[in-house]
Formats: C-alpha cells, sequence, structure tokens
C-alpha cells in the first residue's frame, strides 16, 4: 500500500471501534496524539515522535480477520479528514521549504539547482509547486488524499474538514465516547504554519498547475475550483 496506508498513517482500535487515517497536513499530528491518549500511551516527547509511536494501533498490526472486522464491521466508526488542496499544498511549503526542514534540503537544492537559483535561497512557492507536481518526488505531505486515503479500500463512515477541524473532531470522539481530557487535547493545535490568504500565494495560472493535479481531491472531497481567491 503506497505512503503506509496500513501502517505508518493508520490508527485502529477494536477497543475503542474506530479507524481513520491521518493524512499529513490535515491535522494528523493532532488526530495521532488524541487517539493515542484515548489508548492510553504516553505523551510523545518531543511532540513529533508522535508519528513514530503507536505501533500497535496501526492497521498493520492486526491480523487479517482483526483488519477485516475494522474495515467492514457496522460498529467501527472509520473516519478522516481532507482539507482544500490549494490550502494543504501550501502548508507544505511552508513546513517543509520555507522552514528549512532538515529533511527537505536536499528536495530545495534541486529545486535551486532546476530554476537557476543561488544558493541557501528561498524556494519560491510557484517553483515548488511546479517542481513536485512534473518530477517524481513521492511524498505523503503533497500526495493527493485520494491516494493516502485508499478511498477505493475504506468505506469511511465520517469524512471531517481541516476547515471545521476542532468541531468536526470534537463530534467524531463524542461518538467514540471520550473522556474530557482527551476532548481538551484534541483542541490543541500542533506544528501551526503563518496563515495568510490563499490569493498571495497563487496566480490564475499556478491555481491551474495544482487543480488539474489533485482534480480527484477536488472533485471527490467536494472543493471548488476558484476557491484559491474566494474567502476561507
Amino acid at each position: 500500500m503506497r505512503y503506509d496506508t496500513w501502517d505508518y498513517h493508520s490508527r485502529a482500535s477494536l477497543k475503542h471501534r474506530y479507524l481513520t487515517v491521518a493524512t499529513p497536513k490535515v491535522g494528523c499530528t493532532t488526530i495521532k496524539r488524541t487517539l493515542h491518549a484515548l489508548e492510553g500511551l504516553p505523551p510523545a516527547d518531543p511532540w513529533w515522535a508522535v508519528h513514530d509511536e503507536g505501533e500497535e494501533l496501526r492497521l498493520e498490526h492486526y491480523s487479517a480477520a482483526e483488519q477485516q472486522q475494522l474495515l467492514t464491521s457496522r460498529d467501527i466508526t472509520r473516519f478522516a479528514f481532507v482539507r482544500n488542496p490549494y490550502d494543504r499544498l501550501l502548508s507544505a511549503w511552508k513546513s517543509k521549504i520555507l522552514r528549512h526542514d532538515s529533511s527537505y534540503v536536499p528536495l530545495a537544492a534541486e529545486i535551486r539547482a532546476a530554476c537557476g537559483y543561488p544558493d541557501d535561497t528561498v524556494v519560491a512557492f510557484g517553483d515548488f509547486v511546479r517542481y513536485v507536481t512534473t518530477h517524481e518526488h513521492p511524498d505523503a505531505h503533497w500526495e493527493r488524499q485520494v491516494v493516502i486515503l485508499a478511498c477505493d479500500r475504506i468505506a469511511y463512515d465520517v469524512v471531517g474538514r481541516f476547515e471545521n477541524f476542532a468541531a468536526d473532531f470534537r463530534t467524531i470522539l463524542l461518538r467514540l465516547g471520550v473522556t474530557e481530557d482527551v476532548l481538551a487535547l484534541a483542541g490543541e493545535v500542533t506544528n501551526p504554519t503563518p496563515d495568510f490568504p490563499l490569493a498571495v500565494a497563487y496566480d490564475t495560472e499556478l491555481a491551474n498547475v495544482v487543480y488539474d493535479y489533485y482534480r480527484e481531491d477536488f472533485e471527490r472531497f467536494g472543493y471548488d475550483a476558484d476557491s484559491w481567491f474566494t474567502p476561507r
């Protein structure tokens, strides 16, 4: 399964009756931290270690029979969150390129070389977009959400929106019967990036590139092609 959908990105529990796939840049850290607390796992320190912990909650950890139960049983809540692709891709650039994430230094260097940048300069968002959408640089932070969520394999009961994350996640957690302390943790914002209007980063040409690349996400999850210049 590409992008470790059954492993790294998934969290599931027969005890608390849920299955989710947490998509990068769509509240994934908050989702994992909250579910780990629900399962009684210790808090991750530093916070980003949460992504490498919780192996026992990953779908791949379960037997074939248990996976089938988690994937098909009517009393399992299967949920996921989605985000406007324009906004998600901009967040990925801010998090991985603008902040000089050490894991993405080689990619930034590739883009500089391809675009004729001087060394150690900031890679413009538009050049980042054009590069990762036309070169083989598979990465879960900008892969299509339909791929990571394995929508062809998992029938989700609830698909929340990042744009309404706090309220939607609270509704899901209440359905799971969580305690107040877990609800409070779900309201904490983890790993935010600076916010500014999408129209600051996009123009019509760049928006068309992104729309074409993420067309299935836009269509499946109901995001408008013109949402890059409309109020959020």
